[in-house]
């Protein structure tokens, strides 16, 4: 049974679900992707990540020097 994707990735085939997180000056939407090899992956991982924001936690500390961790 084939597996239903709506994305490809370096010939790799993912489950993608997009969720607007904001608006930018302009009033175009802000968008974040989350990829998972099935719905329900890439499903948890957007519940994960909302719920993140919910709880005050900054989302982006993956991409952050140390320097700026240790601002924080």
């Amino acid at each position: 049974m084939a597996k239903k994707t709506n994305s490809s990735i370096n010939g790799n085939e993912y489950f993608r679900i997009r969720v607007v997180i904001g608006k930018t000056e302009d009033g175009k939407d802000i968008l974040k992707n989350f990829y998972g090899k099935s719905k329900k992956e890439a499903e948890q991982k957007k519940l994960e990540y909302l719920s993140d924001i919910d709880k005050g936690l900054d989302i982006d500390y993956k991409e952050m020097i140390l320097i700026d961790l240790m601002r924080l």
